[in-house]
């Protein structure tokens, strides 16, 4: 009964310490950015990896770090809480910072076998344009 006693009270202090960030208009509006950026840069990298000026080894590390960049945007959108106001744009961003990670994913492993298309390019440019329209939402 007492280890039972001292789990719950246990688990009760470690809910307690966990509070979810809450994300205002300003910080949604520097996530929007850094995605943007991040959209951006990725689609100048697919440039430059179509005109041969990367090697397999640059390319498959440096599109690792954006799709790592990229994912630890999801986490912390997911771990978030938006103010009332912005509860729209919050669940537009999520959703398009989700597919850009899902995008950087793929296009890191068509990388790592050799390939890369166009489609993934113009899904990108479709992402940051979104983005770009929430951000200007806000």
């Amino acid at each position: 009964m007492r280890t039972l006693i001292a789990t719950l009270a246990f688990a009760m202090l470690l809910s307690g310490c966990s509070r979810q960030k809450i994300i205002g208009p300003d910080d949604l509006r520097s996530q929007l950015t850094a995605a943007i950026s991040l959209a951006s840069e990725t689609e100048t990298f697919l440039d430059y990896i179509s005109q041969h000026r990367a090697t397999a080894n640059f390319a498959a590390g440096h599109l690792s770090y954006l799709s790592q960049t990229a994912a630890d945007a999801v986490k912390d959108l997911h771990q978030a809480t938006p103010t009332y106001s912005i509860e729209k744009q919050f669940t537009q961003t999520r959703q398009q910072v989700d597919a850009l990670s899902s995008q950087l994913a793929a296009l890191q492993r068509e990388v790592a076998v050799g390939q890369t298309s166009a489609a993934g390019k113009d899904q990108l440019v479709e992402l940051r344009r979104s983005l770009e329209q929430i951000k200007a939402s806000l």
